[in-house]
This record gives C-alpha cells, sequence and structure tokens, in this order.
C-alpha cells in the first residue's frame, strides 16, 4: 500500500502539470484571439493644405493590419461632412503597407471635410475557428482647407500625434515611431529627442524617429517641436508625449523542449508582446537547413522532424531583416511509452488494478498484460489499446492469494518497453 501511495502521489503532479500546460495553452490562444478580434486603426493629419485646381494629395496610415493579404486587399471608404456632400477625394491604395494617398482637385477656396473608413477580410487563426470575417476600422476625418496659392494655413494651431502613446518592443531590433504632422514636415524642429534616437524619413506629413539600439526598460519620450512657419508661438508650438517599454526577447509561451523523429510538432510561441505584424519565424534542422518561414499570423507552425535531424532551431526575425531571438531544441528518437499504477484493490471477490500508459504526443498505446502468478486464476484485461486500462483477476477470494504477480508491456511509437512482472499485495 505505501508504494500504491506513492505512485498516486506521482498521478496527482501529472495531472496537475497537465492543467497547467492546458492552462498556457489556452492563455496563449485567448491572446492571440483577442488581438484578432482588435479593429484596424486609422491615423491622419489633423489639417491638410490644398491649392486650387491642382491635384493633391493627403496621406491615411492603417495599423492592427494582420497579413500581407490584408494590406493587399483593403478597403477604404469615403463621405463628405460638406454641405454639398460631394466627395472630391479617391484612395490610392499601397497594397505593400495597406496605407492610402486620398488625391482630390478642388475647384474653389474653402474648408472640406470627409470621414474615412476601412475593412479587410481577416482569417481568423486555426485555434480561433479559422474561419473569414469583416474587420472594419475606426473612422477617420480629414480636413482639407483649400487656398488660391501654398501657404500656412492662417490661424491653424501646429499639432502632432503618433499612432500608439504606449507601445510594447524587444531590445535587439531598431524602434520606428511616427509622429504625425499637420504641416510641412520638413521644416518642423523638434527638442526632447532621449539620447540614442534619430530623426529618419520624412513622408508627406509625418516624421519618422529611429531607435536604432533599444535599451530594456520603460523610456517616456516628451517631445517639442516648432512648426517653423514664423507664427506665433502659440500657433507653431506643440507638444507630444508617448511611452515605450523595452523587454529582452523571449518567447511566450515557451516552446516545448524536445522533438521527436515522425511526431508532428506544433509551435505557436510569439516573442513576448511584440506586435505580430512586426517579425516572422523560420525553423531550421540541424542549425542550417531551412525547414518553414511563416509569419506568427499564420501560426501555428507544425513541422514533421526526420530521422536525420539531431535538431531544431526557431528564429524570430524583425520585417528590417534583425534577429531578434534564436532557440535550439534537440530532436531524438521517441522513447518507448511508461506504464503509470494508478490504483490497486480488492472489489467483492475479484481484484482490479488500474494502470495509464501514453506514447509522445498523448497519442495511444497498446498493451500486453498478463497473469504470471498464481495460476488457474482468470484475469481480463478492458482494453489493449487506448490511454487508461484495468486488469481484473477473478474471483481471487476463492483461494485467497497472498499476492498476485503481473506482467505488462506497452506498444508505442518508440518500440515496445521491456517486460514489466509487479507484484500486488492482497489484503483480506
Amino acid at each position: 500500500m505505501p508504494k500504491a501511495s506513492f505512485y498516486f502521489v506521482l498521478y496527482l503532479i501529472g495531472i496537475v502539470n497537465l492543467l497547467s500546460i492546458i492552462t498556457e495553452r489556452d492563455y496563449a490562444l485567448d491572446s492571440l484571439v483577442r488581438d484578432y478580434e482588435q479593429p484596424l486603426k486609422l491615423s491622419a493629419p489633423s489639417v491638410s493644405q490644398f491649392v486650387v485646381s491642382r491635384s493633391d494629395t493627403v496621406e491615411v496610415l492603417v495599423s492592427n493590419v494582420k497579413s500581407s493579404l490584408e494590406r493587399s486587399t483593403i478597403q477604404y471608404f469615403v463621405t463628405s461632412q460638406s454641405e454639398t456632400g460631394e466627395v472630391l477625394i479617391s484612395p490610392i491604395i499601397d497594397s505593400e503597407t495597406g496605407n492610402a494617398k486620398f488625391a482630390g482637385v478642388f475647384d474653389k477656396p474653402g474648408e472640406y471635410r470627409f470621414s474615412v473608413w476601412a475593412n479587410v477580410m481577416r482569417q481568423l487563426p486555426k485555434g480561433a475557428g479559422g474561419q473569414r470575417v469583416r474587420t472594419g476600422s475606426d473612422t477617420a476625418t480629414l480636413l482639407i482647407v483649400v487656398s488660391n496659392e501654398k501657404s500656412e494655413i492662417p490661424g491653424t494651431k501646429f499639432s502632432m500625434g503618433v499612432d500608439k502613446k504606449a507601445e510594447q518592443w524587444v531590445s535587439g531590433i531598431p524602434y520606428i515611431k511616427t509622429v504625425f504632422v499637420n504641416t510641412d514636415p520638413r521644416k518642423v524642429s523638434l527638442a526632447g529627442l532621449p539620447a540614442g534616437f534619430r530623426r529618419g524619413v520624412v513622408g508627406d506629413n509625418s516624421i519618422q524617429l529611429i531607435w536604432d539600439k533599444p535599451m530594456p526598460g520603460t523610456l517616456q519620450i516628451a517631445l517639442s517641436g516648432n512648426a517653423g512657419r514664423n507664427l506665433s508661438t502659440a500657433l507653431d508650438a506643440a507638444s507630444l508625449a508617448f511611452a515605450v517599454n523595452v523587454e529582452p526577447p523571449t518567447w511566450n509561451p515557451l516552446p516545448q523542449k524536445t522533438a521527436y523523429w515522425n511526431i508532428p510538432y506544433t509551435f505557436q510561441s510569439r516573442v513576448g508582446e511584440l506586435d505580430v505584424n512586426d517579425y516572422t519565424v523560420s525553423v531550421f534542422a540541424n542549425g542550417s537547413t531551412p525547414v518553414s518561414s511563416l509569419a506568427t499570423k499564420q501560426f501555428p507552425i507544425v513541422v514533421m522532424p526526420q530521422p536525420t535531424w539531431s535538431s531544431m532551431t526557431f528564429v524570430a526575425t524583425s520585417i528590417n531583416g534583425h534577429e531578434i531571438i534564436r532557440t535550439e531544441i534537440p530532436v531524438k528518437a521517441p522513447p518507448p511509452p511508461q506504464i503509470k499504477w494508478t490504483s490497486s484493490r480488492l472489489i467483492g471477490d475479484d481484484y482490479v488494478i488500474s494502470f495509464t500508459a501514453e506514447d509522445v504526443g498523448g497519442k495511444d498505446v497498446n498493451v500486453n498484460c498478463t497473469l504470471v502468478q498464481p495460476s488457474g486464476l482468470t484475469a481480463v484485461l478492458s482494453a489493449r489499446h487506448g490511454k487508461a486500462f484495468t486488469f481484473t483477476v477473478k474471483n481471487v477470494t476463492a483461494t485467497r492469494p497472498q499476492a498476485l504477480v503481473i506482467r505488462t508491456s506497452i506498444h508505442g511509437i518508440g518500440g515496445v518497453s521491456a517486460p514489466l512482472d509487479r507484484t500486488f499485495p492482497i489484503l483480506y
């Protein structure tokens, strides 16, 4: 009985570990589903200036796009908020980024307001059902001031904005932040850039700020800007604050530590809280042989390890080509399944022994079980294929043996376990 109690404790520990793994899996899947449920977000300058009878554009940026297919098939819609209701602008969509430039020509001066929104057909992850659903965006307002000549918009206060006031990042890859402005970005001066930041590409209404070597920690950025229009401070000055939290790159959740030949290995780890659009994951066999390369939005990655493999390497790479994190795991021959005794007791006239066994990956096994001693008794195995088994020795109370010896062997993908003889004392 003490041995039975010991194995029962091991069984409980196994159950607790299994529940922990299931909880971690469900948490990761829930986080992924919540991320896919987020709508698209549009960002646009608060004010844009056009010149009468001259074609011009205003750019609208989109975020939370999950795939290259979404970026290439995104649809934009625009309505006029002006009294005439006439829509005088139309989108030119960049299929690489999903962003759009709204082009138009106006024949008379004035202020024109438009509402813009977008939607995509989104492929949900397999764990979230795998179906295609239409996902919309918030609504952005475009204010276009049309004048007879290109000049600063009189009385318009300079403003700056960003798409996210707080952002997660990882060390090891450059951090790029786009700041939107409502004036000529080439004239804008910025003060308050932290050490290590520099100005990058200037767009139609935006300025890129680049941090080449992000360091772990939370950085609060407070910028002061000047539009450079030689207007009053009240009109030409603006401020902007945002934060970025940088963490060392880690997999979330941690990948399984070992893979086995000819048994599917599922990889669905993400890099911390980094946006899934910012990196891809590649799989290599034996350190250098390419196996697969997918964006995390296409997860999970399912790989069938081959007997010629000794290792698998998972590498996360940013969209700019920077390696973020690399992890190698061993690939081995699958081990033979092991038996776990769960209970043994006298039930009426019969002695009932329960045990479990499963193969690598939680698959079913084949079991052989025979009564070695004493002879002359009838024994029945509940099933020969599965994970949970009952071995019943019939009518032991008739002869009252002091103990039973049974022999088991388990057949699995990794081969056959060595025959195991086990003695079960009987207390009447």
